[in-house]
């Protein structure tokens, strides 16, 4: 009976400490820096905004997907590196997680130019 129960908790020590390792490999989004960009554009409704981040994304090379009515997600291979961007987003302000300059900037450029227009 003693040498069942060692087992076990054998076991139970190895998957404790397996799943812990694997967990705490894999940055949390809290641990994740993001980037904001205030839009500033009171004519611009929710949909011209998705919009406009969809379109400035696949010009700068990212292949945007759909994931809620106010996110998307943004990815791009550089190399052997596959990027993976959160987009988040309202009437007000544009959320990358984690952050990313390029996609930034491509969004930020789009949000300008569209404001030149009215």
């Amino acid at each position: 009976m003693k040498k069942i129960l060692s087992v076990v908790a054998v076991i139970s020590s190895i998957m404790i400490v397996g799943c812990s390792v694997k967990d705490s490999a894999q940055p949390s989004s809290s641990s994740m820096k993001s980037s904001v960009i205030n839009i500033n554009n009171r004519e611009l409704t929710q949909l011209k905004i998705h919009k406009l981040i969809v379109k400035a994304g696949e010009k700068d090379g990212w292949e945007m997907t759909e994931f809620r009515g106010n996110e998307v997600i943004a990815e791009k291979m550089e190399g052997e590196e596959s990027i993976n961007i959160i987009v988040k987003f309202n009437t007000e302000t544009v959320k990358l997680t984690p952050e990313d300059s390029d996609l930034s900037d491509a969004i930020s450029t789009a949000l300008k130019k569209q404001k030149s227009k009215f």
